[in-house]
């Protein structure tokens, strides 16, 4: 019957899964064993901020599905470990940090010729 091979794809499907996973702020980790070469499907969101990590090497991550994430695998077992990073957060750090290194010079150098050209602040 039909419901039989329901219940035998999704049996198939879930031995071919993400186990173990743990799902942090900025993170998500699992692990996988696979007979064949795959694609591992996430129904996360792609965005560039994303890193993937297959047994600790960098890999592709892949668009699937219009709009989220895949990681090709070859068959075996795999450590996954996803790591998701503002893109530009560093950049707007760098920038915020010189922005207030710059303002403390000008306030200092304006408290200096304030104090040359009023006697009394000295």
């Amino acid at each position: 019957s039909s419901h039989q091979n329901y219940d035998t794809l999704v049996q198939e499907r879930a031995a071919h899964t993400l186990q173990n996973a743990v799902q942090g702020c900025n993170q998500l980790t699992g692990s996988i064993d696979l007979d064949t070469d795959s694609t591992l499907m996430l129904s996360v969101a792609y965005s560039t901020g994303w890193k993937a990590y297959v047994d600790g090497k960098p890999t592709e991550i892949l668009v699937a599905d219009t709009g989220f994430m895949g990681i090709d695998l070859e068959a075996g077992h795999h450590d996954i470990e996803l790591r998701y990073q503002t893109p530009g957060l560093l950049f707007g750090f760098a920038v915020t940090g010189c922005g207030c290194i710059i303002l403390c010079i000008l306030a200092v150098i304006l408290y200096k010729n304030s104090k040359k050209r009023d006697p009394r602040l000295s």
